[in-house]
């Protein structure tokens, strides 16, 4: 079950001469439009992240990913894993793009910087851990596929590894860092994708 909020003028919907299952989601020429998909019903979870003993279990994403646009205050979008609820609005701040203070862990762009994909995680009432500054420099209308793996049985360098159009990164997230009060350890975490225009200007991002 997935939960569209798109606001006016804004849209999320399949793209039928896709191949693979494409999904587009679409803000329209006003500052601050945003558009938000999650699943179960934006209440419900997938798992967690968590390096206790007996409930550390694999978890991995993947999502192939294009933006329209990689303007500076047009673009910003997240990709990955955040708590449930956050279909709504302002999970991106107003005129920064930058992500609430929430739990998530993925793949997020911010408004000041519309050509870098960054890799971060978030623990609510923490801050913000940019893991990779520019983990890619995107091209607009460009596919690239982004991943991340926690696995709890990995050397304690290497507990979550970060993969870009296959490739792996060389920076990782440590069984230290997640054991921190900035990561969300054992926070319950659902799917999540959106996009907020910082100007008034229209973009999309296409996944799948």
């Amino acid at each position: 079950v997935y939960l569209d909020t798109a606001t006016t003028a804004c849209a999320i919907a399949p793209i039928a001469s896709a191949s693979g299952g494409v999904v587009q989601m679409s803000v329209g020429a006003t500052d601050n439009h945003e558009a938000w998909l999650t699943s179960g019903g934006n209440a419900g979870v997938l798992g967690a992240i968590s390096d206790t003993a007996g409930s550390d279990k694999l978890t991995a994403f993947e999502a192939r990913i294009q933006t329209s646009s990689i303007a500076d205050n047009v673009a910003a979008f997240f990709v990955g894993l955040a708590e449930e609820g956050l279909a709504a609005a302002d999970t991106k701040a107003d005129d920064t793009g930058v992500f609430a203070d929430k739990d998530c862990i993925g793949f997020d762009v911010v408004q000041a910087d519309g050509d870098a994909i960054n890799f971060i995680y978030q623990k609510e009432g923490q801050t913000l851990q940019t893991l990779i500054s520019g983990v890619q420099v995107p091209v607009a209308d460009t596919w690239y596929k982004f991943g991340f793996i926690y696995d709890p049985t990995a050397d304690a360098s290497k507990r979550i590894t970060i993969y870009v159009d296959n490739v792996e990164q060389s920076t990782y997230v440590t069984a230290t860092q997640i054991a921190t009060a900035t990561f969300p350890d054992g926070e319950e975490l659902a799917f999540l994708a959106g996009l907020k225009t910082g100007a008034a200007t229209a973009f999309n991002i296409k996944m799948d």
